[in-house]
């Protein structure tokens, strides 16, 4: 191409530089959208079209607080298997759960843990739950021990010792109002924080006659 024609193609403002910039970034960007929709390798799974071509829907979705029910109510329109972003396939399945988390068989290679889902912004080496699957592997074999049949067996009294409480505080809660409501989520997990307290640190994270203050409305008393 001379020069001449390219004298007049190109723009000679800051307008029409800014104006190319922009439509040129619109046409990348149709491209991308395209190509999500009519050449990526997960376009043949269902899903809604605006999600296929961007994040913005997940993101949307996130931001609202409702990304957990958008999925839900995907997966109850296309089935088991739906596209949530470009990149990104959600399962609802059992076997999924088996074929993506499960213990692979030799010869098997282990799916690739994806680093921007599992990597906390800022950590510079991988911690048990992010590490890849050697490194994991290593890893979980030094708590495996701590974790035995016969080292839960031994921490039997412990565990008895928060179920106990725990049993004690709903029935006491009963006995003072029949009709009183539990929240069982918060006390079971106020019943396991204090059993892994205890396994960290040797002792009780919250003492007896804290226990005694009547807006104390957890397992530990």
């Amino acid at each position: 191409m001379s020069s001449s024609v390219l004298s007049h193609v190109l723009p000679h403002s800051f307008g029409g530089v800014l104006l190319l910039l922009t439509a040129s970034f619109f046409l990348y960007q149709l491209s991308i959208y395209a190509y999500n929709l009519f050449l990526h390798p997960l376009r043949s799974f269902p899903g809604p079209k605006l999600a296929a071509v961007s994040c913005f829907p997940k993101i949307r979705q996130a931001l609202k607080g409702d990304g957990v029910s958008w999925i839900v109510d995907l997966h109850l329109k296309y089935g088991e298997v739906v596209r949530v972003a470009p990149n990104e396939l959600s399962f609802s399945g059992a076997d999924a759960y088996k074929d993506i988390y499960g213990h692979k068989k030799a010869g098997q290679l282990a799916l690739t843990k994806d680093p921007k889902f599992y990597l906390t912004p800022g950590e510079s080496a991988p911690n048990i739950v992010s590490a890849a699957y050697e490194v994991h592997a290593r890893q979980r074999r030094i708590f495996a021990n701590a974790f035995s049949d016969r080292a839960l067996k031994m921490q039997e009294p412990l565990f008895l010792t928060y179920v106990n409480r725990l049993v004690e505080k709903l029935r006491s809660t009963t006995e003072q109002n029949p009709n009183a409501k539990s929240n069982m989520v918060a006390m079971y997990n106020a019943t396991t924080f204090d059993v892994m307290g205890d396994l960290t640190f040797g002792e009780p994270l919250v003492s007896q006659s804290k226990c005694s203050a009547p807006s104390y409305d957890t397992s530990r008393c």
